[in-house]
């Protein structure tokens, strides 16, 4: 079993593409973009590391696909340099 984490985003759009937004444990502020069915979002990450932290740069990407079904791609890199990626597909239940 994997660790679990639960964060909760406060979105405030800027315009009808743009928006940002924070979270507990995301450090500054982060910046959003959604064109036609995708949506690009990037931020930096404190995670849990080894009794200690690691801030990691996001760039997440969501793609919706259909009513029920995105596409989640996220690149994590540290000191520039990429550390791990993620992918997902997320679904909606029925």
């Amino acid at each position: 079993d994997g660790e679990k984490t639960h964060r909760i985003w406060e979105i405030t759009l800027k315009n009808d593409h743009e928006f940002s937004g924070k979270a507990a444990d995301v450090i500054g502020i982060a910046q959003g973009r959604q064109m036609g069915n995708g949506v690009n979002i990037k931020y930096v990450l404190r995670v849990p590391y080894n009794k200690s932290t690691l801030d990691l740069s996001m760039d997440d990407w969501m793609y919706l696909m259909n009513d029920t079904t995105i596409i989640n791609r996220t690149s994590m890199k540290q000191f520039g340099i990429k550390v791990g990626e993620l992918l997902l597909v997320i679904q909606k239940k029925l």
